[in-house]
């Protein structure tokens, strides 16, 4: 089933002054749209953007673990709290599919440990499009199933277990909690989509919207799309297009994050009413004086204000 076209959600603040200057200086760097790139240089320029900010906060214990998925192996390194660990977030990291590996989104998992107090297990899938779909899929639903194993013996008994993911990655882990409705495991007490790409088929406004392509465009989008999921028929399935899926009742609840200037904006929105029109109890966080990429931009302002609302939200689920 296809989406109607939702309202946008108009882009009627300016961007925050700390998006100003990053815009400026990603400028100054000379750096493309994404687009523009091959994508083994995508691949680097994200890298080099993540270095850039640091190593983040000192948490607990962090170990590697290599997990057997479909075809290959997948590393799932497991971030811990100093203290003991409130839950458990299994997390897929964003980079429209093509970029991204827990060597770049270290940082930002210590700083997701640091604002919760949850461990964080990042999945480190392969990417597209030498592993195009369903490969980065079946990848971190591999590391879901090793992690709800082990967690407990991991982190600690009881524990709950959150689904989590930012761009691409909120994509992965919307189709996560999906298919573990379907086979009645594991258990996922709730999830957490920070400004997901959900379909393909529907042009909502925020992918034409002017104000609403700044460090990733629409353009973009359609590259990654291209390279994870290149036949039109692998688009129209809920497995890579979950806003597709013709049932979305009895999902865990949910919280949705967008940014006001993000061409994913509108298709975040849409999910959020869905899943809300489903009975799924979801909270919809839009913050409209940012950008795609915000909350695992240290330098962004309104990251910090995201991950207190994630913090809040989880302590729901504990």
């Amino acid at each position: 089933m296809i989406t109607k076209d939702l309202p946008s959600r108009s882009c009627d603040m300016a961007v925050n002054e700390s998006t100003k200057a990053f815009l400026a200086q990603a400028q100054a760097m000379g750096i493309k749209p994404f687009h523009q790139y091959s994508p083994a240089n995508c691949k680097a320029l994200f890298a080099q953007l993540m270095s850039a900010f640091g190593t983040g906060p000192e948490v607990g214990p962090v170990n590697d673990h290599q997990v057997q998925a479909d075809g290959g192996t997948v590393e799932v390194r497991v971030f811990q709290p100093k203290n003991p660990a409130r839950g458990t977030i299994l997390h897929c990291h964003g980079g429209g599919w093509v970029m991204g590996s827990a060597d770049d989104y270290d940082g930002f998992a210590r700083r997701l440990v640091a604002a919760t107090g949850w461990a964080v297990a990042l999945v480190d899938y392969r990417l597209a499009p030498e592993h195009p779909f369903p490969i980065p899929l079946e990848d971190c639903w591999a590391a879901l199933s090793w992690f709800a194993t082990n967690a407990s013996a991991l982190v600690g008994p009881g524990l709950s277990l959150v689904l989590a993911g930012d761009s691409a990655g909120g994509n992965l882990a919307a189709v996560l909690a999906q298919r573990a409705r379907e086979r009645g495991a594991p258990a996922i007490a709730a999830q957490v989509l920070v400004y997901p790409p959900v379909q393909t088929q529907t042009r909502f406004p925020s992918q034409t919207d002017p104000d609403c392509q700044l460090l990733l465009c629409q353009a973009d989008m359609d590259w990654f799309w291209g390279h994870y999921a290149p036949q039109a028929a692998q688009q129209m399935s809920p497995e890579a297009a979950p806003l597709l899926a013709r049932d979305l009742q009895n999902l865990p609840p949910t919280l949705v994050i967008t940014a006001g200037h993000d061409p994913l904006r509108d298709e975040g929105a849409a999910y959020a009413d869905r899943l809300k029109q489903a009975g799924t109890h979801v909270v919809y966080r839009n913050y409209p004086e940012d950008m795609h990429g915000f909350v695992t931009l240290p330098q962004l302002t309104s990251g910090e204000e995201a991950l207190r609302d994630i913090a809040s939200f989880l302590s729901g689920y504990m």
